[in-house]
């Protein structure tokens, strides 16, 4: 797998805060989506990279869009986000 990156990094602190801010547990979190806890870990530590299918998979158990678990990084601002978000939500979209 390759090395995580900056971006990768801000993915996985994203991925904890919005797994903390549902109430889950990595081992809750890593159970929804077929990994174990310890990969869970190492994605929100920016150890590994999360492959773009799991990271539909996470945003799904979490009830997050996608788009969230970029917020903050150089490939998509947070303005950018909130603008994808709105127009989802306007259109009853999840994801």
């Amino acid at each position: 797998m390759a090395r995580a990156t900056k971006e990768d990094i801000c993915i996985g602190e994203n991925l904890k805060r919005i797994r903390q801010d549902r109430g889950k547990s990595q081992q809750q979190t890593g159970e929804g989506v077929g990994v174990t806890q310890n990969q869970i870990r190492k994605y929100e530590v920016g150890q590994d990279r999360i492959p773009s299918g799991r990271l539909v998979l996470i945003s799904e158990f979490l009830d997050t869009p996608v788009t969230e678990f970029y917020r903050g990084t150089s490939k998509v601002s947070a303005i950018d986000a909130d603008a994808v978000n709105s127009a989802r939500k306007s259109r009853g979209a999840k994801s």
